[in-house]
């Protein structure tokens, strides 16, 4: 979800302030239902919205190649809040699930 804002972030040339995200709750559950899609959701920060959610929607394959390129091409030992987005999270455990998403 990091990873994926990061790179949304670059690919329209937004601010943080300007895009929201977040995920399904059942992303969460680990003794859930793996049957159950979970859902990523990118949304406008303003009211009524700017387009920005919308564009994301429509460049989603290019979103999820930079959020790839950004995380393999960091110099950082696992992961860091530039490249994935969060330092508390496991590099190659992001790459792999982007690698999926595509």
């Amino acid at each position: 979800m990091f990873a994926l804002k990061n790179a949304a972030l670059m690919v329209t040339m937004t601010e943080d302030s300007d895009l929201g995200v977040a995920m399904s709750t059942n992303a969460l559950e680990l003794s859930g239902s793996t049957s159950e899609e979970v859902s990523l959701y990118f949304y406008d920060r303003y009211v009524g919205g700017l387009g920005f959610a919308e564009k994301i929607y429509d460049l989603i394959p290019k979103v999820t190649e930079q959020a790839i390129r950004m995380a393999s091409g960091c110099r950082c030992k696992n992961g860091c809040a530039v490249c994935i987005g969060n330092d508390r999270l496991d590099r190659n455990v992001i790459l792999w699930g982007a690698e999926k998403f595509i």
